[in-house]
């Protein structure tokens, strides 16, 4: 059984003010990962819990005194050979003067300016969980013909009321046709971020033309050699380390994995549960949505595991998740 010594525990807090502003902390010379912005925190101490680590951190580090902190989410890696786990914490950063007492460099920053490859491959998840949606919806298959259409559209507007804010549209019965008019209708009506499932160079060109972000197939990812260009976001199935470290060299935006939990539309599929997760989310940097019997209930869940966020067809517009 592991250990609290076989593991490197830290913290981590994101102090944001109303901006949206976060706080960063350059590394000095000297230390380990020299030059690389974090956000502030240190390591935990046998014995400690990890609120009271980030208390003291916060203190010697900056001369804050910080109470009212909130999870955000929990990170596993593998660093160096070694299993660590950082947990990350939310802190209101309005009003507050941080003071650089270890003579770090230190400055406020909105994550969408913040290069993620500027952090350490831990901070990178927390990163894009506040910069990324943690909601990511899918559309449900639909069985081609006159009406399927509208019964798409009939099911984005649900997601859009919902306050979905990425959604895949993935319809493989729809012809091309159809699908061509279902993106360019959830283009105009639809207010965030679409991305095109493709299983195939031809969904790749729907998309393009279509003008909205791409979704590869696992099988499509690992045939890739590099990013597909002209497309702001790009996102990727993944179902095992080899996938998911392909993902990562391709410097996608973001993975899905699972199933967490079984489902009605992939029954044939083993769950590899939060456990199976994990594992894999040790082995990379790359932000990952959870997939499979979700539903909104269980973001906290999911970033307690390592997750930005969960993936679903059906979790975020009916009680029963899928």
């Amino acid at each position: 059984m592991m250990t609290f010594e076989d593991s490197l525990h830290v913290v981590a807090a994101v102090l944001r003010k109303s901006t949206g502003e976060v706080l960063l902390a350059r590394r000095p010379a000297g230390s380990e990962d020299a030059g690389y912005w974090e956000f502030p925190g240190g390591k935990r101490e046998s014995g400690e819990s990890a609120h009271a680590a980030l208390q003291r951190e916060l203190r010697e580090e900056l001369g804050l005194q910080i109470e009212r902190i909130a999870p955000l989410m929990r990170i596993p890696q593998q660093q160096a050979g070694r299993h660590l786990v950082l947990d990350v914490w939310l802190a209101d950063g309005e009003g507050l003067q941080p003071q650089p007492l270890l003579g770090q460099q230190l400055a406020w920053q909105h994550p969408a300016q913040i290069d993620p490859y500027s952090l350490p491959a831990a901070d990178r998840p927390a990163l894009a969980a506040l910069e990324q949606p943690g909601f990511y919806a899918i559309t449900p298959d639909f069985p081609d013909g006159d009406s399927a259409v509208a019964s798409v559209m009939a099911c984005i507007a649900q997601f859009q009321r919902s306050g979905i804010q990425r959604l895949q549209v993935r319809l493989p019965q729809l012809s091309l046709d159809r699908r061509a008019m279902v993106l360019s209708l959830v283009q105009q009506q639809f207010h965030g971020e679409v991305l095109c499932n493709a299983r195939d160079a031809a969904d790749m060109g729907l998309a393009e033309r279509a003008g909205v972000g791409l979704h590869l197939s696992q099988s499509l990812l690992q045939s890739l050699s590099k990013r597909p260009t002209g497309f702001e976001c790009v996102v990727g199935s993944v179902h095992d380390v080899d996938a998911l470290r392909h993902a990562e060299r391709l410097s996608l935006d973001a993975a899905v994995l699972g199933p967490i939990k079984p489902t009605r539309t992939h029954p044939e599929v083993t769950a590899i549960g939060w456990h199976g997760f994990v594992r894999l989310r040790e082995q990379s940097a790359l932000p990952m949505y959870a997939l499979g019997g979700l539903c909104v209930d269980d973001l906290a869940i999911a970033r307690q595991h390592g997750a930005q966020g969960i993936a679903a067809i059906r979790g975020f517009v009916k009680s029963d998740p899928a």
